[in-house]
């Protein structure tokens, strides 16, 4: 284990998220915004483990989503069945679509943007401002 990964694991729960995150990704520490890592609960099944990143490079906030792991992940992904796409479903700009689309990902999409849109927006205009 590497010097920081031990430093971060003692510093908070989420260390050693974080130190997989900069791992994995290259993303400087204090790039890292939130780390969000449901617990084993069954209300943990519809919130994702998630990071959120400022990418410098690319002059962008980074919402990544962590894919199947858990069993609460798996019964998301076992809610298989189609469901339209309703003219409210927009992204954070508004952006409509139409079709079908997993009802697991779905429910899942929705309680996520419901939970970070607030924060994506905060942060892409504290950043945007530097």
């Amino acid at each position: 284990m590497s010097a920081l990964a031990t430093e971060l694991l003692a510093a908070d729960p989420d260390g050693a998220a974080r130190a997989a995150i900069i791992q994995h990704t290259g993303v400087a520490l204090a790039d890292i915004v939130v780390v969000d890592l449901p617990g084993s609960d069954l209300d943990g099944a519809f919130r994702p483990a998630y990071f959120l990143a400022i990418d410098r490079a690319a002059a962008r906030v980074v919402l990544s989503i962590r894919g199947t792991m858990t069993v609460q992940d798996a019964m998301v992904d076992l809610l298989a069945d189609a469901e339209p796409l309703s003219s409210e479903d927009g992204g954070v700009r508004g952006d409509r679509a139409s079709g079908s689309v997993h009802r697991g990902m779905a429910r899942l999409a929705k309680a996520l943007l419901e939970s970070t849109a607030g924060t994506i927006m905060d942060v892409r205009e504290k950043w945007a401002s530097r």
